[in-house]
């Protein structure tokens, strides 16, 4: 498992992981075209949606994150609606 190899490592709400340190994030978002980027985004967006569903609690910031880079039209006002969530 890569929490072994401390490519990763648990944390905020149960089920969080993050990248051990910033460059490993960075050099592999980096490696990927805007498109898949997006795509990835929406398909993150859309499984905490189904995770959360209509209690998204600590996670909506991440779900205002992930709307927000996700680029197709529909996409934009979940984004925006995450972010007036996360700034409340």
């Amino acid at each position: 498992m890569s929490c072994q190899a401390a490519i990763l490592v648990e944390n905020g709400p149960a089920g969080s992981f993050s990248f051990a340190h910033a460059l490993i994030a960075h050099t592999l978002y980096d490696q990927q075209s805007s498109l898949r980027r997006a795509r990835a985004h929406q398909a993150i967006g859309e499984a905490l949606e189904e995770l959360c569903r209509d209690r998204p609690g600590e996670r909506v910031g991440e779900l205002a994150h992930h709307w927000a880079q996700a680029t197709q039209p529909q996409d934009v006002t979940k984004a925006v609606t995450y972010a007036r969530l996360a700034g409340d």
